[in-house]
């Protein structure tokens, strides 16, 4: 079951740590230049999911994302709209191909079937 590992919500980078069903872990980061999602266990860096270069970019693809995953799976802690957005996004996947293909338009996700927001630990949401 996909689950909310940890999430960082302040300052000019935010970001969420997302577990996939399998474990896989899922980085989502917000900065002021857009947004980036990778999955650090392919590869030193991680493997790009998906990336917007703009912010106008994000807003698009979060308006898209917004429309398709409705619901309120992140934490009160959680206020910026595109990190909420893409979070929730990603907490609809079970995989980390689905998140790649959900993120780029290639397919809607599943659901809500499945999806749990686990306790952040921490002062900031970090686990």
């Amino acid at each position: 079951m996909s689950a909310l590992y940890g999430f960082c919500d302040g300052g000019s980078r935010r970001r969420a740590t997302v577990r996939m069903d399998n474990g896989d872990p899922v980085n989502i980061v917000v900065s002021d230049a857009g947004v980036s999602v990778s999955s650090p266990r392919f590869g030193i860096l991680g493997r790009r999911l998906y990336r917007t270069d703009t912010f106008e970019e994000a807003a698009v693809a979060a308006h898209r994302l917004e429309s398709m995953c409705n619901g309120h799976l992140t934490p009160p802690g959680m206020e910026d709209p595109l990190l909420k957005t893409f979070t929730r996004a990603v907490l609809h996947c079970s995989t980390v191909a689905e998140v790649s293909e959900v993120l780029n338009g290639e397919v809607e996700p599943a659901g809500l079937d499945g999806v749990a927001v686990a306790a952040p630990t921490g002062s900031e949401g970090l686990a």
